[in-house]
């Protein structure tokens, strides 16, 4: 009989550390670099399902745009994000990256989870995510879901970067008037 007991306490103790383990409560942070007071991004997380809702935008320019997680964990936990993104920049995207730091200890997740409302392509790599296959129009809203490791006990910090992908005739156009630009400085350096 003792030896039942013995037995089950070590299952309950186990039991009740795996339920446990994971994000600390209250700990679990975003830091949007271009945004500090919060006016185009916002973020919660769910400690009990391991969540982070991101909404981001409208995103009024093309480039990259920034978020440093970071946090306490208790053990080696995945979380999910589900993220919203407003496309305010005037043109057409059709793709969109997401990339953590390369070489880093947090990476990506490549499972079903991944997914998107606007692109039906995903390409998964442990440091880049990759969505393509479709469009998000001017004004219009895409919805995007994916899983990242956390492979850290104590405290973590990464950045994530997202990256919209316009449609190639932007791309052109956006080259070519970069190009001009360049042109002109030149030409008021030389006068």
């Amino acid at each position: 009989m003792l030896r039942f007991s013995i037995i089950l306490g070590i299952s309950l103790m186990i039991c009740v550390s795996a339920a446990q383990a994971a994000f600390v409560e209250g700990t679990f942070t975003c830091t949007f670099a271009d945004d500090l007071a919060l006016v185009k991004h916002a973020y919660s997380f769910d400690c009990t399902t391991s969540t982070l809702r991101l909404h981001e935008g409208p995103v009024y320019a093309m480039g990259n745009d920034w978020v440093t997680i970071s946090g306490v964990t208790d053990s080696d936990p995945v979380f999910r994000i589900n993220e919203d993104v407003t496309n305010d920049t005037g043109f057409t995207w059709t793709g969109y990256e997401l990339t953590l730091p390369a070489g880093g200890l947090d990476t990506f997740v490549n499972d079903a989870y991944t997914t998107s409302d606007k692109f039906s392509a995903v390409s998964i790599s442990n440091y880049k995510i990759t969505f393509s296959s479709g469009s998000v129009a001017d004004g219009s809203d895409v919805t995007f879901q994916f899983k990242i490791n956390v492979p850290t006990t104590g405290n973590f910090n990464f950045d994530l970067t997202q990256t919209p992908i316009p449609e190639p005739a932007t791309m052109g156009l956006l080259l070519i008037g970069g190009a001009g630009m360049l042109f002109i400085h030149r030409r008021r350096r030389r006068v």
